[in-house]
């Protein structure tokens, strides 16, 4: 199997080697995560990678401006960085819409698709809130912690 990029959290692998995604689906998502968990300028070799959804939750308006500029912001680095993927749909949630969301939470969602393979649908979720701190989707999804477990068990068989 071709090693395609490095998979986060970064742990030991094969031969003192971090472990790597071998699939190109894994290493889509985790570019996609790369670059949306990325600010503008924090890379020194190219300042233009990276998207502002973590300084948009500290701009001040209301929620519904908020969602606005959190799923523009989402369509702007899809189409910037990724233009061989389909985005699909772009969904925000605070606690407005779901009660199940902390106060000052927005939870994200971006679903896409390599162009042209729709059948390779995926989703990716964060979730952002007023410490700065971001969590992808195995912690926010709860389908995808439910395929999760499932996967795990079936392993251990």
């Amino acid at each position: 199997m071709p090693n395609l990029n490095i998979r986060f959290p970064m742990k030991r692998g094969g031969y003192g080697f971090p472990r790597m995604n071998t699939t190109s689906k894994s290493a889509l998502r985790e570019n996609l995560k790369n670059v949306f968990l990325t600010l503008p300028n924090q890379r020194l070799v190219n300042g233009s990678i990276g998207s502002n959804i973590r300084s948009i939750i500290f701009e001040t308006g209301y929620d519904s401006e908020i969602k606005d500029k959190l799923k523009a912001e989402s369509r702007r680095v899809m189409n910037t960085f990724f233009p061989e993927v389909t985005l699909l749909s772009v969904e925000v949630e605070s606690q407005d819409d779901n009660l199940s969301i902390d106060r000052n939470t927005y939870v994200v969602k971006i679903s896409y698709a390599p162009q042209g393979i729709l059948s390779q649908q995926d989703l990716i979720t964060f979730s952002l809130n007023g410490s700065r701190s971001v969590s992808d989707r195995s912690i926010v999804d709860p389908e995808f912690r439910k395929a999760r477990r499932k996967a795990r068990e079936e392993k251990n068989l």
